[in-house]
């Protein structure tokens, strides 16, 4: 193990998390795999232990197939998906016996996710409900801030060493504030004067550029997340070919041009989104996100219910009409809706480094399957909350949603349904 202590950039929640043990709806092993690595593994294979936890590490610890040092073995869970070390009340019966510091790696951690590659920072998985109710319940917007932390980690942390680090922490930045409304404040490299004075106004700036209207493409609703998706889309078009070619002066040009602006978008004006007479204003989005999520009903446990649901609905003539009454209904029973969502989209861009999670997904293509989470989400909440439903309902829903995009491979599986016409 190697001892980690840097001040990292951490969202403003963080220092309130909190554990919820065993009174979490959704605990964090429930039906995964955990890895870990090979020294962890023999030393939980050789711990003096009762007879009992014994039996359940022998059932639980598995080799892996081609395995290496940092990934050598999985805790693998019981018929039901449940942790094998779970006890009764939920709470895991290594650390009761044994201690905290008998604990690997991840089951320590998670949802905390400290990233080294491109700056220290560390976020909680929305995976985790506590993290998500932090979000719905925060009176101020997301924002992030310095804290000093510790990280015993196997194996050496990926830090920065390559020429386009600095940038793409910048690219990092930019496209959480675009996400923010520009309400995020990073302690870490400000980004000037476009970080303090871009608000969505809907008015031209200076530039030239107009803010798109605050328009679901899947309806027509006013949802403020869509004009700043399809912002954070046009800003990784202009850079897309950059990042590809490695062109790092002219990336650097444009960054800077980006940071000193008061609008992230391309000085293009953007044509609105206009309603159409059909279901929703843009077919072929509104047909791919109905294809997720007929398809994630099938693949991940954890939003099953909710896609049966949806799908169900659609059968039985979910139109545009019963689909703006839905939206309309959920967004009025929750005020603080909007904000809840775009909080959490946020929270996953800034967990998952955006654009750079996937090594294998460019940068247009992470903004493509960004967008289309989005969809689901607002598409799943119309089509499975109603005026009688909880705020706990609402989490539960998102953490559903967030097991499955942050546990799982989704985002690479996603763009092949997204580009598919049809589902077999």
């Amino acid at each position: 193990m190697e001892k980690i202590t840097e001040k990292f950039t951490v969202p403003g929640y963080y220092k309130d998390f909190r554990c919820k043990g065993g009174t979490c709806r959704h605990t964090c092993c429930g039906g995964l795999a955990v890895n870990i690595t090979q020294e962890e593994y023999f030393r939980l294979v050789g711990m003096e232990c009762s007879p009992s936890l014994r039996s359940d590490l022998d059932l639980a610890l598995k080799p892996l197939n081609n395995p290496d040092p940092y990934r050598y073995a999985c805790i693998s869970p019981n018929f039901y998906g449940q942790c094998r070390l779970l006890d009764a009340e939920g709470l895991c019966e290594l650390q009761k016996e044994c201690g905290y510091g008998a604990l690997t790696s991840v089951c320590k951690y998670f949802p905390r996710s400290p990233r080294m590659r491109d700056g220290a920072q560390c976020a909680t998985a929305n995976a985790c409900e506590e993290t998500l109710e932090l979000l719905y319940n925060a009176e101020t917007p997301w924002t992030t801030e310095t804290a000093e932390l510790t990280f015993y980690l196997a194996g050496a942390p990926e830090t920065a060493g390559d020429a386009q680090s600095p940038l793409r922490a910048q690219i990092q930045r930019i496209c959480v504030d675009i996400m923010s409304g520009g309400q995020n404040v990073v302690e870490q490299a400000p980004l000037g004067k476009r970080q303090a004075t871009f608000i969505d106004t809907g008015k031209p700036d200076k530039s030239g550029a107009q803010d798109v209207p605050d328009m679901s493409p899947m309806s027509g609703e006013p949802l403020p997340i869509f004009s700043r998706l399809a912002k954070l889309e046009a800003f990784l078009a202009e850079i897309a070919p950059l990042m590809d070619l490695k062109n790092t002066e002219k990336l650097q040009e444009v960054l800077e041009q980006r940071s000193d602006q008061m609008n992230p978008v391309s000085p293009q004006p953007t044509k609105p989104t206009q309603p159409a007479q059909s279901m929703w204003t843009d077919p072929s989005y509104a047909d791919a996100v109905k294809r997720l999520v007929h398809w994630a009903g099938e693949t991940y446990p954890s939003v099953q219910p909710y896609c049966v649901a949806a799908d169900l609905r659609v059968a039985q003539g979910f139109d545009e009409g019963q689909f703006r009454a839905a939206l309309t209904a959920v967004r009025a029973h929750f005020p603080k809706f909007d904000e809840f969502l775009t909080k959490a989209i946020v929270n996953e861009m800034f967990y998952h480094c955006f654009p750079f999670a996937e090594p294998n997904i460019t940068v247009h293509d992470a903004g493509e399957v960004l967008r289309h989470m989005v969809g689901m989400l607002v598409f799943l909440a119309a089509t499975n909350l109603n005026e009688s439903g909880t705020e706990t309902e609402l989490i539960d829903l998102f953490v559903g949603f967030f097991r499955m995009a942050d546990l799982t491979a989704f985002h690479r599986n996603s763009l092949i349904v997204i580009r598919r016409e049809h589902i077999e």
